[in-house]
């Protein structure tokens, strides 16, 4: 991978160390040019959840908007959100679900788009809007959620497309506490069980407890331009 900032620029802080478990899946790396002209950079490793925090809201977002987007590389990624065979999966503000008869015809979609047979997509679409304890919202039309409803069905769209990364902008945003334990759960066992790299921002306790790291924007400096 060619990202020269990435590797002339000094200012990662002591934290952000190479993983010390050799492994065959994806290596992230990418950073916030050009969304924000102070950038940063960030790595992340497999099976590990990453906090970011510090900084002002914008320059979070571009953080995380670098990871869901074209700058999110790894060994074997690709542009359009792919990365060895293994989808990077986002939940933003403002993000809308997939048109479909059903909530969970729509999270299933992205599966079956992947090649998965559809009994086996809507099975684990309705798998994972009950571990979010929303499997209520099933058979209802995706237009008739509510907004909180929506996060729910956004976050279980995400998590059933077991991604290489997961990038979800500020994780407890519109649940209720019992959600937000069974999201810290979901995101544990996506990051343990399937080696995936969960990065997100949160001010909730549970959550932040959860992190394997937390990069505080507040500590860099700012990111130098590489020379053309």
């Amino acid at each position: 991978m060619n990202h020269p900032a990435l590797h002339t620029t000094p200012f990662r802080p002591a934290s952000d160390r190479r993983w010390p478990f050799p492994s065959p899946l994806p290596v992230f790396e990418f950073e916030s040019w050009p969304f924000v002209e102070r950038g940063a950079a960030l790595r992340v490793y497999p099976g590990e959840i990453v906090r970011i925090s510090g900084g002002s809201a914008r320059s979070r977002q571009a953080l995380l908007l670098a990871a869901a987007g074209s700058g999110a590389c790894g060994a074997g990624a690709g542009a359009g959100g792919d990365a060895g065979g293994r989808r990077v999966a986002q939940v933003f503000f403002g993000d809308t679900l997939p048109a479909a008869a059903t909530v969970a015809a729509s999270v299933a979609l992205p599966l079956v788009r992947g090649g998965l047979p559809i009994d086996a997509a809507l099975a684990r679409a309705r798998l994972e809007l009950d571990g979010l304890g929303a499997a209520d919202l099933s058979d209802r039309r995706p237009e008739s959620l509510s907004a909180h409803e929506r996060r729910l069905a956004l976050l279980a769209a995400a998590l059933a497309q077991r991604p290489a990364l997961l990038v979800i902008e500020q994780a407890e945003s519109q649940l209720e506490p019992v959600e937000v334990s069974s999201l810290r759960l979901a995101l544990w066992y996506l990051a343990s069980n399937h080696d995936a790299c969960v990065v997100m921002t949160t001010d909730h306790p549970r959550l932040i407890a959860s992190a394997d790291r937390h990069l505080d924007l507040d500590r860099y400096a700012p990111l130098a331009r590489a020379a053309a």
